[in-house]
């Protein structure tokens, strides 16, 4: 009976250890900063389905797609401070979206929210 008193003591102490831990220290937040793109055609309206790829420094690191309100979320990782990060819109689905549009690329500032007007070919 004592070692099953003693086994059970033992996790209680160590797991309220670790409460105790993470809430005085927290949990570590992830380096890095997201910016919202969106995409709209020249009334206004959202295009869906367009291919947002962010590159950094030339390589291709991640590719999403925009959803019904023609929005996408990325994140920018901190490297350094001449680190380049250049997002690709591309229309690749024809004119499926409500027409065929040209590609556009912008490099990522310090604004949080971009609102691009997409050109129809």
């Amino acid at each position: 009976m004592l070692k099953f008193i003693k086994k059970y003591l033992f996790f209680f102490i160590t797991g309220s250890f670790s409460i105790i831990l993470a809430a005085c220290y927290g949990v570590p937040e992830e380096i890095g900063n997201f910016s919202t793109v969106k995409a709209k055609d020249g009334d206004g309206n959202p295009i869906k389905d367009l291919k947002v790829s962010l590159s950094i420094d030339g390589e291709n690191q991640n590719t999403q797609y925009t959803n019904i309100d023609g929005v996408v979320d990325i994140q920018e990782f901190f490297l350094n401070d001449t680190t380049e990060y250049v997002v690709k819109i591309e229309d690749v689905d024809g004119d499926k979206n409500g027409g065929e549009f040209e590609m556009q690329e912008f490099v990522l500032t310090d604004n949080p929210y971009y609102e691009i007007e997409m050109e129809k070919k």
